[in-house]
């Protein structure tokens, strides 16, 4: 604030008391400059916690000093809207990643229609709006061609390809890289890598390693 008479002037919070104050729970005033800051302790993952913007009373003061001794203070009052736009910088995380290997099972086969769910899997941004909303898929290296898995972009249930026939004997465990990618406008990414056991079923009758055999026994032989 400007005083026109060029007196000193002080600045203060008012809170909804009516009474004036140098902090609120998050922000602090410096009386002589009238700068606003975060108090100390505070962190921007806590102004997050309640909806922006925040609604600031602040009060002026001059102090009399260019006129007489008896000269009045004046004040002035002004509301300051404090927003706070989110920033990008918290990458996906699945938390629970190390616990999926023991989950996640398939039994032999192949699933050409109503797929069951193999695992549900997860993942947190600690960002807010956008930039903290999740989207999923699965991480194939190029020279992949088979792709297994199939996963559901938005709630990450992971389930098997209908194209693909699971066969224990050969491959007991699959190996599936999950990313999570947030919808910030430079999107961060954050990976889970697991196996899935493959569960062998009964499959596979008996057989003998030739067509027939043959063998001769004496007649003196003894029974038993």
């Amino acid at each position: 604030a400007r005083d026109p008479d060029r007196d000193q002037v002080e600045y203060a919070f008012i809170d909804k008391s009516g009474k004036e104050t140098y902090e609120t729970k998050l922000f602090q005033i410096d009386k002589d400059t009238g700068l606003i800051k975060l108090r100390s302790g505070v962190h921007a993952t806590d102004l997050l916690k309640t909806d922006s913007p925040y609604n600031l009373t602040v009060i002026a003061r001059d102090d009399g000093s260019c006129c007489s001794a008896q000269s009045p203070q004046h004040t002035a009052l002004a509301t300051v809207l404090i927003g706070i736009e989110d920033v990008n910088n918290n990458r996906p995380e699945f938390r629970n990643c190390a616990s999926y290997g023991d989950l996640a099972k398939i039994q032999e086969g192949v699933y050409k229609k109503d797929p069951p769910t193999i695992i549900k899997v997860e993942a947190t941004d600690e960002d807010s709006s956008s930039n903290g909303q999740i989207v999923y898929s699965l991480y194939y290296a190029q020279s992949e061609s088979r792709k297994p898995f199939v996963i559901d972009k938005l709630t990450g249930v992971l389930t098997p390809s209908p194209h693909v026939i699971f066969d224990r004997e050969t491959r007991p465990r699959e190996d599936v890289t999950v990313k999570a990618t947030d919808r910030g406008d430079r999107p961060l990414i954050g990976f889970c890598q697991f196996s899935i056991e493959v569960v062998d079923v009964n499959d596979n009758a008996p057989q003998f390693d030739r067509a027939s055999y043959e063998t001769s026994i004496s007649r003196s032989e003894t029974i038993g």
